[in-house]
């Protein structure tokens, strides 16, 4: 449920929106909104990027 919640946001986002840091900053915010709204409102401490791919 959590990853498909990821993916589904990821999905929605293009190469442009994800390329900047700006861009990376509202994808984080993003996918913690959507954590949270799966974990019944308990916030994650943050979103950390391993690895940044875009096709």
């Amino acid at each position: 449920m959590l990853r498909d919640g990821v993916l589904t946001l990821l999905g929605d986002k293009t190469v442009e929106q994800v390329q900047s840091a700006e861009g990376k900053q509202a994808l984080r915010q993003g996918i913690a909104a959507q954590v949270e709204e799966i974990l019944g409102g308990k916030k994650p401490r943050g979103v950390f990027f391993t690895e940044f791919v875009v096709q």
